[in-house]
């Protein structure tokens, strides 16, 4: 569903798997420091819509990934 959303508006996503922890109750994006503000900015206005989201974070585990965006979808939803 949340896949569905993101290309729709124009996000390209190339993987969708389950996340570390089944206890996320806000939405998380994890992005590199090298990720476009004004595209972190519009990926949380699209998801906004449907969940609530909690700060974009820069965690250590982000940076030594290969992909530039992490979107955890939390149980909280609007």
């Amino acid at each position: 569903r949340v896949k569905t959303l993101l290309v729709d508006a124009g996000f390209k996503v190339t993987a969708v798997g389950n996340a570390d922890l089944d206890d996320y109750k806000k939405t998380e994006i994890q992005a590199k420091k090298t990720v476009d503000k004004e595209f972190l900015k519009q990926l949380e206005a699209i998801l906004k819509k449907s969940f609530v989201v909690d700060a974009i974070a820069i965690p250590p585990s982000v940076a030594s990934q290969t992909t530039d965006v992490v979107v955890i979808i939390g149980s909280s939803t609007k």
